[in-house]
């Protein structure tokens, strides 16, 4: 078990009156329960619309990936070669991380 860190990671997007509103977060614990790192910031309008240029109606999976993608790159120095578990609460991006498990 001292071998393995676990990140959690979390989005969320929300549309209100037409005004689009993202936002990421993720946290990387060690065995103990302590944080070895976070972070959490909101998308920008332009970024928005970057991710979403068709005007979806919602883009949570997209948000989702996308936290634990920018959870795990600057993270990789943490990482090195251990197990890492990452929580996630949406089906869709859990099963694609799990595909993508054992790659480097």
């Amino acid at each position: 078990m001292s071998d393995t860190l676990f990140v959690f990671t979390d989005a969320s997007y929300e549309v209100v009156n037409e005004q689009q509103s993202a936002g990421f977060g993720g946290v990387l614990v060690h065995p103990r329960g302590d944080c070895i790192a976070h972070f959490g910031f909101n998308l920008e309008e332009e970024h928005l619309r970057r991710l979403n240029p068709g005007a979806k109606k919602t883009i949570v999976h997209e948000c989702e990936f996308l936290a634990v993608a920018i959870a795990l790159e600057p993270w990789k120095g943490h990482l090195g070669s251990k197990q890492v578990v990452c929580f996630i609460d949406n089906n869709a991006c859990e099963r694609f991380v799990d595909f993508g498990k054992g790659i480097r």
